[in-house]
């Protein structure tokens, strides 16, 4: 409390001395460049939770991972007169042994990360790629109306963990988030 006392009656001395601020008008000047998003997220999408059920810890030392749960984040209302492609970043704490993952919110002593791949189709047929959290994904196209951007996510055995048979049995919850950019 006497330190803001003193403080307080420094800057009246200060004051009364005659010593004032400077002020110069309009030093300070702001600008930007508003544009339009080309896409609006839809909400029934835009808050997605990925249930995995029971996962035997067995199967991870066998296996070292689950089969994909596919999930999808649509963008609605799509002009692609205002941009043609989309770049999303899903984000979360990582994992420190296995890079592009991330791991639940009780950190790597579960011995289990979060994987997660993106769902393309190339004419030809849907392609899987490792999508690594923390990092812009490629591009995707944006289509007229709604655009459909497919991925799944996975749990993958920390490899120490499954050497060591030490993955932890219970329940585990991770949480990443994703920003959506129109380069």
């Amino acid at each position: 409390m006497s330190i803001r006392i003193s403080l307080l009656m420094l800057i009246c001395l200060i004051d009364m001395a005659g010593i004032h601020s400077a002020q110069a008008d309009d030093n300070l000047k702001f600008s930007g460049f508003l544009v339009m998003d080309p896409c609006e997220l839809d909400p029934d999408t835009s808050d997605v939770e990925v249930s995995f059920g029971t996962i035997v810890d067995k199967y991870l030392y066998l296996n070292q991972r689950t089969h994909s749960q596919q999930f999808v984040i649509n963008l609605k209302d799509c002009d692609i007169d205002s941009g043609n492609i989309v770049q999303m970043t899903f984000s979360g704490t990582p994992s420190t042994e296995l890079p592009g993952y991330i791991v639940p919110s009780s950190g790597e002593k579960t011995g289990i990360a979060v994987g997660m791949e993106r769902v393309v189709n190339d004419g030809s047929g849907p392609i899987v790629q490792l999508l690594p959290f923390n990092e812009a994904m490629p591009t995707s196209p944006l289509f007229n109306g709604t655009t459909t951007l497919r991925f799944r996510a996975f749990i993958q055995g920390i490899p120490s963990a499954i050497a060591s048979h030490s993955i932890v049995r219970g329940n585990f919850s991770a949480v990443a988030t994703f920003t959506i950019e129109y380069p």
